[in-house]
């Protein structure tokens, strides 16, 4: 008898772990998603606060958690790392990503065009790219996409950056920063996507050097993308909803931009502790296109400026970056 005791005991046992094992997996069918609290990722923002991952994703029976990230190289990283499963963030760190992790993230959709200009003292006689020699100049990070546009941009125009025998000094700070050091004429520009653009043209004493579009054939080339870990991608339905959720947000965006301004103003001071007028947000956004087109054609000049700025020993091999999800490409972004 006592050996019956035992033996049901420990199966009751047994059965506990498992149900508790089996809530505990449940509990962790969780997706975590990777934004900018900025207006070019007005998408993610949209998303969250329309609560639409997470309605999408609960037949599935999964959660949805956010992380918030003001580099696009930790978002990788992250990525990389399984601490996020979705991130939206630009070309040249989902590259850098992309070839470092043999092949582990995936383009989805594209997510924002444009957005990135080149802003210069307006005290300063600078009138073409030869002018710009000797000069002190400002991005965001090393090797992230607005640096990879503009030390490109400072080379196929005959001059150099110092780290190459130049004498073009670029330093490396944030739109904070580069705010403060235009104010006091400690750089003479910046190249740095909206909102930071708008906010530098408005606070400083600086105009317009260079719009990005006008360098890209129709003016138009991948700013922000909407990329996953390649694991991901084998739940079909999952991936599915999720870039439904971002097609939709983006068709609503285009027809709906007027009310979608106070969402994202309310959503980037919440967040990031960012008070930006609704004419800031409203001129930042004129300047970006919000697109699912991945634009795969200046995702492969990013590579190929890459490499010719030696952030890789040879030219990636990027065929294999971009996983269509539907049958046909969902590019009609509405608006």
């Amino acid at each position: 008898m006592r050996k019956i005791i035992l033996m049901a005991s420990a199966i009751v046992s047994i059965i506990t772990i498992v149900i508790l094992l089996t809530y505990s997996k449940d509990d962790n069918k969780i997706i975590r998603i990777g934004y900018f609290p900025n207006v070019n990722h007005a998408q993610a923002i949209l998303a969250i606060e329309n609560n639409s991952f997470n309605e999408a994703l609960k037949d599935e029976g999964y959660k949805v958690e956010y992380k918030v990230f003001n580099a696009g190289t930790e978002a990788i990283q992250s990525l990389i790392s399984r601490r996020i499963d979705v991130a939206y963030v630009g070309p040249i760190p989902t590259i850098i990503g992309y070839v470092r992790s043999d092949g582990m993230i995936k383009i989805i959709a594209g997510s924002a065009s444009g957005g990135s200009l080149f802003i210069i003292r307006d005290d300063l006689p600078i009138e073409t790219p030869s002018d710009l020699a000797n000069t002190r100049l400002a991005a965001p990070d090393y090797g992230n996409t607005q640096d990879i546009s503009l030390r490109s941009y400072i080379i196929e125009n005959g001059l150099k950056p110092k780290e190459l025998g130049g004498n073009v000094e670029i330093l490396y700070v944030r739109g904070s920063e580069a705010l403060i050091l235009l104010s006091k004429k400690d750089i003479d520009g910046a190249w740095v996507a909206e909102p930071w653009a708008t906010i530098l043209l408005k606070n400083t004493n600086s105009r317009i050097f260079l719009d990005e579009r006008d360098l890209w054939p129709d003016r138009r080339f991948a700013s922000a993308l909407l990329v996953v870990r390649d694991d991901l991608i084998e739940n079909k339905n999952v991936i599915k909803k999720i870039l439904d959720v971002h097609i939709n947000t983006t068709r609503w965006l285009n027809a709906h931009k007027d009310d979608a301004i106070p969402i994202i103003q309310r959503h980037i001071e919440d967040v990031a502790k960012q008070k930006l007028s609704e004419d800031i947000i409203k001129e930042s956004l004129s300047r970006i296109e919000f697109t699912s087109d991945p634009i795969l054609n200046s995702i492969e000049e990013f590579a190929e400026r890459a490499y010719k700025l030696h952030i890789f020993n040879n030219i990636p091999d990027i065929t294999e970056i971009y996983y269509q999800v539907f049958d046909t490409i969902k590019v009609n972004d509405g608006g």
